[in-house]
């Protein structure tokens, strides 16, 4: 058997990530304060790489892009981890009361509110 990973306990260990940029993993690690190297597989994954890089917190390389080098773009957010990790730092301040299973529960309320408004 398996137990779930403790995604603070893992990022703790590190500077850095790279992933494809999946939406869970994408903001653990924003809350975790870390930087991101995305490398996107899916249009949502992208969607969401584009947000992580326009908040400052990190690059990515599209699926399809023959024309970048991993190397450079790697070089650039090493060279800047400093930066990137502020950027995702102040992301962790503007959401360090956000908790996924009220957040969960919030939307399960309201979906069951908009189905007995209907009835």
């Amino acid at each position: 058997s398996f137990d779930p990973v403790d995604m603070k306990q893992v990022i703790s260990r590190f500077s850095l990530a790279v992933s494809h940029a999946g939406h869970g993993t994408t903001l653990a690690l924003l809350l975790g304060g870390r930087p991101h190297f995305m490398l996107p597989m899916h249009l949502e994954q992208l969607m969401t790489a584009k947000a992580v890089a326009g908040l400052g917190a990190g690059l990515f390389i599209e699926k399809d892009d023959e024309n970048t080098d991993v190397s450079d773009v790697l070089e650039k957010i090493l060279g800047n981890t400093d930066n990137f990790a502020k950027a995702a730092r102040d992301f962790a301040r503007r959401y360090e009361n956000f908790s996924q299973p009220r957040q969960t529960t919030g939307i399960t309320n309201r979906i069951m509110r908009l189905f007995n408004d209907q009835g």
